[in-house]
């Protein structure tokens, strides 16, 4: 809610209509509250929620401007019927507010990586509802996308942009700077939004998370794949066609070439990420071979050579001890690679 109100009334200030939208929130807010029967119905936990977004369509349509009409459909839809009627007041003293603030004062605290996205998401979804089109929805995507990896690739920027010295308004008025003239308006707004949200290197996540909601938006998911040289076409064929039947939607690949990995490849999915590299199995090699050996006993305690189960430690009857390495027949980590350790996916 306070992300969604937030880019409700950015749009307000532009078009020198800020009073106008904070008086007829506050007019929706009293109608709520005092309203018995509109109230008890909005209530209603069981009530779906596309029943109340048509209940206050039909209620406010004509009454209030578009944009004030939208924060109280999003409003129905987004909150528990429980807390709806202070949801009303809360916006409404937070429009009155914000036509009273100064540049310098701060209305949204501080708070989690969760909260943040949150806030950003809702901010996006207000952009959205203003009428954004797939063409335009594409080149945000790709531009945010873009401005995320530029972020992971430079430290200094991210310390720089999510400095928690810095008050909101310069953390934004940097990320703008940086991007002015480089981008459209719409990415322009987002990531200044972001930036005065976010603290520190929580700016990185939450924007990645926006780059997922503008996928969402166009209907599809995007999926990060890193590896040590570029995929072939096959390759990024079966893999967008094997994520694209886990989730029921289409899939679009975004690749990152990253020599250190040796072979393979990683892919991150929302919360789901795949390490089929060569680099982990070197390094799951080097922790087996490290492990020290386990003593099962005296004489007559071992198990026949080579018994010890998964490539492990196995010792025989003399106290002579072996360790097994895994095999290594095909590219570790790459795609058609046999049977994994249970160690490739979270």
């Amino acid at each position: 809610m306070r992300g969604y109100l937030a880019a409700v009334l950015e749009g307000a200030t532009r078009e020198g209509a800020l009073g106008a939208i904070a008086e007829e929130l506050g007019g929706i807010s009293t109608t709520v509250r005092t309203n018995g029967p509109l109230r008890d119905v909005l209530s209603d936990e069981g009530l779906p929620p596309h029943l109340r977004r048509q209940i206050v369509e039909d209620v406010f349509a004509g009454r209030v401007t578009t944009a004030a009409a939208h924060v109280a459909r999003f409003l129905v839809e987004a909150e528990r019927p429980s807390e709806l009627v202070s949801s009303f007041d809360e916006v409404a003293e937070r429009a009155a507010a914000e036509v009273a603030r100064s540049a310098e004062d701060v209305l949204d605290p501080p708070a989690s990586r969760a909260a943040i996205a949150e806030r950003v998401s809702g901010y996006a979804r207000a952009r959205f509802a203003a009428g954004v089109d797939r063409p335009g929805l594409e080149e945000l995507e790709d531009e945010l996308f873009r401005f995320v990896r530029t972020l992971e690739a430079n430290p200094a920027l991210v310390e720089a942009l999510g400095d928690p010295l810095l008050a909101p308004t310069a953390r934004a008025g940097l990320a703008t700077h940086l991007l002015g003239g480089k981008v459209t308006p719409l990415t322009l707004d987002l990531v200044g939004y972001a930036a005065a949200s976010a603290e520190g290197r929580e700016l990185t996540g939450v924007l990645e998370a926006l780059v997922g909601q503008v996928a969402t938006q166009l209907g599809r998911r995007v999926a990060t794949v890193r590896s040590a040289v570029a995929l072939e076409q096959a390759q990024r064929d079966r893999l967008s066609a094997a994520l694209a039947s886990a989730v029921g939607a289409e899939v679009e690949l975004r690749e990152e070439l990253d020599p250190s990995l040796l072979g393979g490849f990683q892919v991150a999915f929302g919360d789901t990420q795949v390490d089929a590299t060569l680099r982990r199995r070197l390094d799951q090699v080097e922790r087996l071979l490290a492990a020290p050996l386990v003593a099962t006993g005296g004489p007559g305690a071992g198990t026949p050579a080579g018994g010890g189960r998964g490539g492990g430690v196995g010792q025989d009857g003399g106290g002579s001890a072996e360790v097994g390495t895994p095999a290594l027949a095909s590219p570790p980590g790459a795609p058609g690679t046999g049977a994994d350790d249970g160690g490739g996916a979270s």
